[in-house]
């Protein structure tokens, strides 16, 4: 079953070794449309909270420390993507789509 996590008040320096791990054990399962990181802006300046969803929420606990499990519906609004496999991603995950940055979303359809 899917697993949503967050992670609060994570600088720059903190989360980007948590993208190469998520980005690695994407491409280590053969690139599946469930796994995916976000960012969005934390209530401290500089500073950002991380999403993940994983196919399962084992993996999270293995693999990404100090997250915590929440429910899709607790993902903010400006999400930021930083891994997601784009093909197909509307039709699969309509409700995180419309929260993605709108601006990011506009730059990729030019």
């Amino acid at each position: 079953m899917v697993a949503f996590a967050r992670r609060r008040g994570v600088s720059v320096t903190e989360w980007a070794p948590i993208k190469v791990r998520a980005a690695r054990l994407m491409q280590s399962l053969g690139t599946p449309h469930d796994v995916m990181m976000f960012i969005a802006p934390a209530e401290q300046s500089l500073l950002n909270d991380v999403y993940l969803c994983l196919p399962d929420k084992g993996m999270l606990q293995t693999q990404f420390p100090g997250f915590v499990l929440v429910d899709r519906s607790e993902l903010p609004d400006n999400l930021s993507t930083l891994i997601a496999r784009e093909d197909g991603f509307e039709k699969l995950y309509p409700d995180i789509y419309s929260k993605r940055s709108r601006g990011r979303r506009r730059r990729r359809e030019k």
